[in-house]
């Protein structure tokens, strides 16, 4: 069954997965082609590392909208069609919506793979001045991050819209409003400060989209 789902995620999702895919592998050799080629040893420094500081940007902005073109794939077509062909599956509801997100993360691991193989493809061409050097496996790991980051939110953002969990997101809403009309009330927003130093710290779930996408870095 995890075949079908996947096979029907892939069909929904196909051109913009493949769009993702080309883009994340061609961005190492198109920040090479603004520097002039591959051979970039004699560039300063600083010429180097600004060009490639809006390929790094890019990567942020393609793993953000691949993630939500996954997820709103994973989902679309059965919102549009009043889910019938979830009905026609005989699991439950919870096992199906496993299945929806196990076939997005296949697909999630398929633009990883793109990025992880431009990035090596990119690292082993290029010729660099004594004090640069190639990560190609931190680029990669932070891609894939904040990629299933993306994904993850907004695959519960959308599987949220269906009719079965309406009544549990408006409860989760009310839930999230009581708490924030108490921390300003009675705590002075204390709660609301404290969360969001968290939020731009590296350790939460979007601190992976802070700070410097590098493929090459001193």
């Amino acid at each position: 069954m995890f075949k079908q789902v996947l096979y029907t995620q892939w069909k929904w999702a196909q051109w913009g997965l493949l769009v993702a895919c080309v883009v994340v592998f061609a961005t190492p050799m198109l920040a090479l082609a603004s520097l002039g080629g591959r051979d970039v040893s004699l560039l300063p420094v600083d010429t180097v590392v600004g060009a490639l500081q809006g390929a790094g940007v890019g990567y942020a902005v393609c793993a953000v909208l691949a993630g939500m073109w996954i997820a709103a794939s994973a989902w679309s077509n059965d919102q549009q069609l009043d889910y019938v062909y979830a009905l026609t599956r005989p699991v439950p509801r919870w096992y199906f919506v496993m299945l929806r997100f196990g076939g997005g993360t296949a697909l999630v691991a398929a633009v990883v793979a793109a990025c992880v193989a431009g990035a090596l493809v990119g690292a082993s061409v290029v010729r660099l001045p004594a004090t640069l050097h190639t990560y190609p496996g931190a680029l990669s790991l932070r891609f894939a991050l904040a990629l299933f980051v993306s994904f993850g939110a907004a695959f519960g953002v959308f599987g949220a819209a269906s009719k079965s969990l309406s009544r549990s997101t408006a409860i989760g809403l009310v839930a999230v409003l009581g708490i924030v009309a108490f921390d300003v009330t009675l705590l002075g927003g204390a709660l609301s400060s404290a969360v969001g130093r968290f939020l731009v710290s590296r350790w939460s779930p979007i601190g992976v989209y802070i700070g410097r996408w590098m493929l090459i870095d001193v």
